[in-house]
């Protein structure tokens, strides 16, 4: 590739063969140029007289369409035509010698290049003309405009995942952090160059020799770049691990190091992964030597990688001599060969693989082994080998015989039995139906048999939820109560003699047991009512429930003064109504936050339409907000389609309720405004409001219960102070977090966050 220097020598070297000819002839010269990687160009009068080959390739012209039709500064690109005009003129006029630029040129196509242009003035054919040369360094343009974008990116990126970069004057000793390298532990930033000792002085008394090594061996050209891992004295006086990377850079004449640079990253995460992994493999380990059921992994060859302690009892070996050797090592060809074929089955299968065998093991006794072969892969996808786990069933073959030999015994028993017991299969079909309970519900045994048991019991939703349970492949126990009669049933799945799928059922008759539960959960809530009633009203809300209570009380008997008109009825009434709203609202906050406390509220997910949801927050409100006198509006980012997300909807609903009414209690003029932006993979609500704001000793206790900011304060509202507690419980259970930013006097914003899960549907 031809430099600038070798460009601008190429176009002196031109100019003097053109003053002064030396080569044989023209044509022999011409042919030169026209060969030339660079393009060559002589201009006279505004025009070009002469482009070589190279010259029309960079701009995707004809030599035709060029010489003697096309003006230097209709190849330019927008403002740059007046570049080219200008250094034109200044050569043509004489006011410089000659010219060196760079221009956007534009070719044929309508793409833009990066062009470098040399030129001289001449005499061509006995009038001044510009002889030149230039080259296409589009490339090398994009080139740096990438190294540009990469190093502000890497800038960026060391930033944002707080790693920090240093960079040592070795020759001068003078040191160089940047300010993440501080802040990440906790010091304050220093512009100036700093004193790399301390740093050292900071490192763990028991990591610092081997750290000094380090440097020592790359100081004694050892080394190109050294990696160490070791502990640094935070801020705080705890040590964090830290792992340091440096390189040399630059050397001087003699070899000798001028500079070297770094970075340095918080791995103490890591570091606790790492022990944390081991104390894991370790427990592994133990659990699968405990595990009565021999395991094995073989690699795709049949190899032996690892076996548990039960695996060498078969072969009465230890791991050690176990691994690195195959089956035909320990057992003859036949058998041998057998497992070989399983676990190709299981390979090619992709698939777990079950097959019972019986083995003679090492000290001379025989199993029954029901073997499960489970292909493995690397994260990668490649096939490693085969997991073997193999479980003795010898006595549960010795009882399946048994089964089968009282299985008359036991159908007679339960026909004769006040139960019913029924079979169903995978469709919902009844395959049995027996059992002497088959009377209190008015069938007789096999009645139903051949029935659809979604078509019998489609209106007891909780059958049917039980049977698509056991269906799935889990147990499930429910009642249900069929013509008066209450049975206590259970279903699990099972396979059937003829290998199809299906579940199998109990139900008891347990009409006389209900009845007396019944009975006996009457007397006992009876007897516990008055001490239920007493720990939910008396602790902690005395006040808060005795004013309403006294509100209700007091208006009440001033309801029956006789002289009252009705506009002072209505006013009683009201304050009535709103002491009862204020008592409702009390409780259902002690119910929730005493839930949450006890760890009983389930999270139930499923679609959800925010813009729906802040919709119906903003319908219930507004006429709150219309009494006071105060505009509330909300905001959705997304169209309709793009709002429905996965959450639970209901506690979304809470967590936004409960924002805009504490908004609307705080705000006595102005507006309330809430709505909603999407942030990446989360979304992020707010709440704003132009009320009385929070104090700021008091922010960072907002979400405790039972605290009102405003609670000292002469402004102080109703409420028993559990409402943000409530939800920020709501927010941290979907998976995210709550905060505000508020300035006393002059308003408050709310925000919090959740996952944005798109909708498969869209």
């Amino acid at each position: 590739m031809i430099n600038f220097n070798s460009l601008r020598n190429l176009h002196f070297l031109f100019k003097k063969k053109r003053d002064k000819p030396c080569l044989d002839s023209e044509v022999k010269y011409r042919e030169i140029v026209e060969h030339l990687l660079v393009g060559v160009y002589i201009i006279q009068n505004d025009c070009f007289r002469y482009g070589n080959k190279k010259f029309c390739e960079i701009f995707g012209y004809s030599y035709e369409d060029i010489v003697e039709k096309i003006s230097p500064a209709f190849l330019a690109f927008g403002s740059d035509k007046n570049i080219v005009k200008e250094n034109i003129r200044k050569l043509i006029s004489k006011e410089s010698k000659s010219m060196e630029y760079e221009f956007r040129g534009v070719r044929k196509d309508g793409s833009i290049v990066w062009i470098k242009a040399l030129g001289n003035l001449i005499s061509y054919k006995g009038k001044p003309a510009i002889s030149g040369t230039l080259i296409d360094f589009t490339d090398r343009k994009l080139v740096e405009e990438a190294l540009y974008i990469g190093e502000e990116r890497f800038r960026v990126t060391l930033e944002a995942t707080e790693i920090g970069n240093w960079d040592w004057d070795v020759k001068n000793d003078i040191w160089y952090a940047s300010p993440i390298y501080y802040t990440m532990l906790g010091y304050e930033p220093v512009a100036e160059p700093s004193d790399r000792r301390v740093w050292l002085a900071r490192i763990h008394p028991e990591d610092r020799e081997y750290v000094r090594a380090k440097i020592k061996d790359i100081l004694a050209y050892k080394e190109d770049r050294y990696i160490y891992e070791a502990r640094i004295l935070h801020a705080d006086g705890s040590y964090r691990w830290y792992q340091v990377i440096g390189h040399i850079i630059e050397k001087d004449n003699q070899g000798r190091i001028k500079r070297m640079v770094g970075i340095r990253k918080d791995i103490t995460d890591f570091k606790q992964a790492e022990e944390e992994l081991k104390i894991s493999k370790n427990r592994l380990r133990a659990l699968i030597d405990t595990l009565p059921d021999l395991i094995w992994v073989k690699n795709p060859h049949g190899v032996y990688l690892q076996c548990n302690q039960r695996f060498e009892q078969l072969y009465g070996a230890a791991e050690k001599e176990i691994v690195g050797k195959t089956d035909y090592d320990f057992v003859g060809k036949e058998l041998a060969d057998f497992f070989r074929q399983k676990d190709n089955e299981a390979a090619v299968s992709n698939k777990p693989s079950i097959n019972e065998e019986e083995l003679t093991f090492a000290d001379g006794h025989k199993e029954i082994i029901e073997t499960i072969k489970t292909p493995i892969y690397e994260s990668d996808g490649t096939f490693m080998g085969v997991l073997g786990i193999g479980r003795d069933i010898t006595q549960r073959k010795k009882s399946e015989q048994e089964l089968i030999k009282n299985e008359a015994l036991i159908s007679t028993a339960v026909e004769n039995l006040p139960i019913v017991f029924y079979l169903i299969d995978k469709d919902g079909i009844f395959n049995l139906s027996i059992g002497a309970g088959l009377k209190g519900i008015g069938l007789l045994p096999n009645q139903v048999v051949g029935q659809s048991v979604f078509d019998l019991y489609k209106d007891f939703p909780k059958t049917l939820e039980a049977i698509n349970k056991a269906l799935s492949g889990e147990s499930a126990l429910f009642e249900s109560n069929v013509n008066g009669v209450h049975y206590l049933s259970i279903v699990n799945p099972m396979s059937m003699s003829d290998n199809r799928a299906g579940i199998v059922g109990v139900g008891l008759d347990i009409t006389d047991r209900k009845e007396a539960e019944f009975e006996l959960l009457k007397a006992k809530e009876k007897a516990e009512e008055s001490d239920r009633l007493k720990s939910a009203f008396l602790a902690n809300m005395s006040h808060e429930i005795r004013t309403p209570m006294n509100g209700i009380l007091g208006f009440a008997g001033l309801l029956k003064e006789p002289e009252l008109s009705g506009e002072q009825q209505k006013e009683y009434i009201r304050i009535i109504e709103e002491s009862g709203e204020r008592m409702l609202n009390i409780i259902n906050d002690i119910i929730n936050i005493s839930k949450i406390e006890s760890g009983i509220i389930d999270i139930h997910l499923s679609e959800t339409n925010i813009n729906n949801q802040l919709q119906f927050v903003y319908d219930s409100l507004k006429l709150d907000a219309y009494h006071k006198k105060l505009k509330l509006s909300f905001v959705c980012e997304l169209p309709e389609y793009k709002s429905i997300t996965i959450t639970d909807s209901e506690k979304f609903y809470g967590i936004l309720s409960n924002l805009v009414k504490n908004a609307l209690k705080y705000t006595d003029k102005g507006t309330v405004e809430f709505g909603y932006a999407v942030k990446g993979e989360k979304m992020e609500f707010y709440v704003k409001d132009t009320g009385i704001g929070i104090p700021k000793e008091k922010v960072e206790v907002i979400f405790e219960r039972f605290i009102q900011a405003d609670i000292a304060d002469k402004m102080a509202r109703q409420g028993a102070g559990l409402g943000l507690a409530i939800s920020k419980a709501y927010v941290e259970m979907l998976g995210g977090k709550i905060w505000v930013d508020s300035e006393e006097s002059k308003g408050s914003t709310f925000f919090f966050t959740l996952p944005y899960y798109v909708s498969s549907t869209f």
